[in-house]
């Protein structure tokens, strides 16, 4: 007979404000690339006021049909203190639904991790520094990673999901196919690291040094491409564990980013030497900083971020189902299982 603990409905709120964050936080993310795309990251001077204004006072006719510098990076800041308000939102609703240790330093260091991020924000203003630019680029997928893993953890598919008999078909126990997932959420982070490095780039870059970065973006780029086609093709024993949903989503976002990826390199460098002998190749002049230009390159960005966000929830879920398989299969283990503390 079930208890009243078990039949008591867990609270929703922390994944319903994970989700929010989580939303807020990608967003953040593109009008970062935005910022960086259109080097409007110094339009602002002051932080953390706008031109002497409190950031939410500042006049919104001259915000909104201001210049597109201090659009977007007004905008960005705007953004940035929204996701710090619902990270506060996150702490308080985490502390009052549950009582899991885990779950609420959880959200404590998703709130730390915001702060962190809104101060390096402050200093590349205040400091016009590279060197924070590029970690300020860091940290921001990593947090949205590691939102996409609280939601994922405060879900109703975490607090309520029991591996059932016909589930057990798939070998959740099998360590190699879960360490090649966490080596792929590994060189994805890792890839879009480089990324930031292209994007934030010292000219005082020696000649090779930038060509270098590029190739090593691209190697890991169509290394990962690679892996993923063979993660695809081995996965199909995980075809009725509600994983496999997550890895045909990974297999389509990395085709469109390849595209973008294309794209961004043409809108940038143009078509590579070999095809000068085409019409269309040859005529093509790289665009200066067009419209187009920016949302298709800052595109490219923000996919590299999904994908990291589309890694993690997989990376997380497949942890979960292979830990509550090895409980299940555990007659001892399973006799003393607790229902999770959080639900969506």
């Amino acid at each position: 007979m079930m208890n009243e603990q078990n039949s008591a409905s867990p609270s929703r709120w922390p994944n319903r404000w994970g989700k929010l964050l989580a939303s807020v936080s990608f967003v953040l993310i593109f009008f970062g690339g935005l910022v960086t795309t259109t080097v409007a990251g110094m339009a602002v001077p002051d932080w953390p006021r706008t031109y002497g204004y409190n950031m939410f006072l500042y006049p919104f006719y001259d915000w909104f049909f201001g210049p597109w510098d201090l659009f977007v990076e007004h905008g960005h800041r705007l953004l940035g203190t929204s996701a710090g308000i619902l990270a506060i939102l996150l702490v308080i609703a985490t502390f009052r639904a549950t009582r899991s240790t885990t779950m609420r330093r959880f959200s404590v260091a998703l709130l730390a991790l915001v702060i962190f991020q809104g101060v390096l924000g402050g200093i590349r203003v205040l400091r016009d520094d590279r060197l924070v630019a590029n970690l300020h680029g860091l940290v921001g997928p990593a947090f949205f990673a590691l939102v996409v893993a609280f939601c994922t953890l405060s879900s109703r598919w975490y607090s309520q999901n029991v591996v059932r008999a016909e589930r057990r078909q798939a070998d959740f126990g099998r360590a190699g196919l879960f360490r090649w997932a966490v080596v792929l959420l590994v060189l994805c982070y890792l890839q879009l690291a480089v990324g930031s490095l292209l994007r934030h780039v010292d000219v005082t870059i020696s000649p090779r040094g930038f060509p270098h970065l590029v190739y090593t973006h691209l190697a890991l780029g169509i290394f990962l491409m690679l892996a993923t086609g063979l993660y695809w093709l081995r996965t199909g024993m995980l075809a009725n564990t509600g994983l496999r949903w997550q890895i045909h989503a990974l297999a389509l976002a990395i085709i469109v980013q390849v595209v973008l990826g294309l794209i961004t390199w043409v809108m940038k460098y143009g078509f590579p030497w070999w095809l000068d002998q085409y019409l269309f190749a040859a005529r093509f002049v790289v665009p200066d900083k067009t419209m187009q230009q920016t949302l298709l390159v800052t595109a490219h960005m923000a996919m590299g971020s999904a994908i990291l966000g589309l890694w993690t929830l997989h990376v997380v879920r497949f942890h979960c189902l292979r830990t509550k398989f090895s409980t299940a299969t555990s007659p001892r283990a399973e006799a003393a299982a607790e229902p999770m503390p959080l639900g969506t």
